[in-house]
């Protein structure tokens, strides 16, 4: 259903409950935009809240590890740039690398 697909859209933007997102989009006629900037219009930014998923970080972190060690090597960081079509000369670069604390 329509609804279906607008509730699973707005509890993946905003982590609300499944009631809650039926509540919210019900005030909105079902308008996921419309909806979802009212949400965040009216949290406080202190009040929004985000649970990491630990079993996406896995998964995104075997997704790029090598097969020997338990770690992402350059072939792992390589493949990783590549997805987010990055070239390994973009300064952006440099900045994930100092926030993924990479060695030198």
């Amino acid at each position: 259903m329509k609804n279906d697909a607008a509730i699973a859209q707005i509890r993946s933007l905003t982590g609300v409950s499944q009631l809650d997102a039926i509540k919210l989009l019900e005030r909105y006629n079902y308008r996921v935009d419309v909806a979802a900037d009212a949400f965040f219009d009216e949290q406080p930014v202190s009040e929004v809240c985000y649970t990491p998923s630990t079993e996406k970080i896995g998964a995104l972190f075997e997704k790029y590890t090598d097969d020997e060690q338990d770690e992402i090597g350059v072939d792992g960081t390589i493949n990783f740039l590549n997805d987010l079509k990055l070239e390994l000369e973009e300064p952006v670069v440099l900045a994930l690398a100092y926030e993924f604390r990479s060695p030198a």
